[in-house]
């Protein structure tokens, strides 16, 4: 009886240690310019979303350290009349996601400071953001639909 049960235990210790490899496996096999573009694509924004270059992520997200990441993609609307914002972050490790998501957190605060006496129909945008952790990514959406943004994103973390 002991042996069966030993037996049994250690084969649930092998399929959960399958599994749960299996989930780490596939977040850190997340592409970022895909999710950035699914997003891009897939939503509709006011403004004509540009490509921010990583060499100017320090404008936007001063206090992330480009080194902690190993992939980054990013877009922004290009008349700065809008808050409208894509950003996907995969980085190196766990401490360095936790730098990103306290860095979306003073980003969005940041916003609602530009945008709330410039445009204040983009605070609901902003208070409506979709912030999402998988992994190692960390995906910020600042749009109008934010029901479908979050779709999108949780389809691009699964």
């Amino acid at each position: 009886m002991k042996k069966t049960f030993t037996t049994v235990l250690a084969v649930i210790l092998a399929i959960g240690a399958v599994l749960s490899g299996c989930g780490k496996q596939a977040a850190a096999e997340v592409d970022v310019s895909a999710v950035a573009q699914a997003l891009q694509s897939g939503l509709t924004f006011q403004d004509e979303m540009n490509e921010i270059a990583e060499s100017r992520l320090g404008d936007f997200y001063p206090t992330i350290d480009a080194s902690t990441l190993n992939g980054f993609k990013m877009y922004k609307g290009a008349s700065g009349a809008t808050a409208e914002e894509i950003a996907v972050f995969q980085a190196k490790d766990a401490a360095s996601v936790k730098e990103i998501e306290t860095a979306i957190q003073t980003r969005l605060e940041d916003l609602k400071l530009q945008f709330e006496d410039y445009v204040p129909a983009e605070v609901k945008k902003i208070t409506d953001a979709v912030t999402e952790t998988s992994g190692n990514v960390v995906v910020l959406v600042v749009a109008d639909d934010a029901a479908a943004a979050q779709k999108i994103v949780d389809e691009q973390l699964r």
